[in-house]
């Protein structure tokens, strides 16, 4: 009871329910569930961090893989995938070491986690797996990123980016809702061997797919 109050006081109500529901699925019958909330946030006009603090850091943007990115723990096969959909990811280092990282993508994403492919204007892009280097979660560097994100989204016209986030993980929805993000819908994917089933709150509300549909149900967030 005591790591149920402790989940509840993370999670809510809801995603509590969510999170045990998913961990019974897994451990009982093998079946996958992921429970994400979809979020907007807008561009900053101004800096969070002064300007004389970035110099400890180098901040680079790459657009396809590069030997720092080994250092992210990400299996080759997935970061290569990024790429090959157009995503850029902005990092930032200290001499060879990689402190932290953003991936944004325009027009489209598809999903690495589930089957899923979102949908959205130019003036958006898509942000997704936002990393800080466990010693510098606690420091400057994680609005050093967004600060130096901000100024290449405005260079761009770019108004917002969006996001997906699992209900799971309450530390990044905190990060996201400081930082100004609202949540604009939710999506639950249940994946039963080869089979996939999906709600949501935005059209189609209700899919199935095979592993034969890599995309999956497409998602639109032209209407916001």
């Amino acid at each position: 009871m005591k790591r149920i109050k402790s989940l509840i006081q993370q999670l809510g109500y809801s995603s509590t329910a969510s999170y045990l529901t998913s961990r019974a699925l897994v451990k009982f019958f093998g079946i996958y569930m992921q429970h994400y909330k979809f979020y907007s946030q807008p561009v900053h006009s101004k800096p969070r961090v002064a300007r004389s603090k970035l110099d400890r850091y180098e901040f680079t943007w790459i657009d396809k893989p590069e030997k720092i990115l080994d250092q992210l723990d990400r299996p080759k096969n997935i970061i290569e995938d990024r790429f090959n959909q157009g995503s850029i990811c902005l990092i930032a280092k200290q001499q060879d070491s990689l402190q932290g990282c953003l991936w944004f993508v325009r027009s489209k994403y598809i999903e690495d986690d589930v089957r899923a492919t979102y949908h959205f204007s130019e003036n958006r892009v898509w942000d997704y797996d936002v990393y800080v280097t466990p010693k510098k979660r606690f420091t400057i560097l994680f609005a050093a990123l967004w600060d130096t994100a901000d100024a290449w989204m405005k260079e761009h016209n770019i108004a917002s980016t969006l996001s997906r986030i699992s209900v799971y993980n309450p530390q990044s929805i905190r990060s996201h809702e400081a930082a100004g993000a609202k949540q604009i819908g939710w999506m639950i994917a249940i994946v039963i061997k080869n089979w996939q089933f999906t709600i949501s709150d935005r059209s189609p509300k209700l899919h199935f797919s095979s592993k034969n549909n890599k995309t999956g149900p497409s998602l639109y967030f032209t209407k916001i």
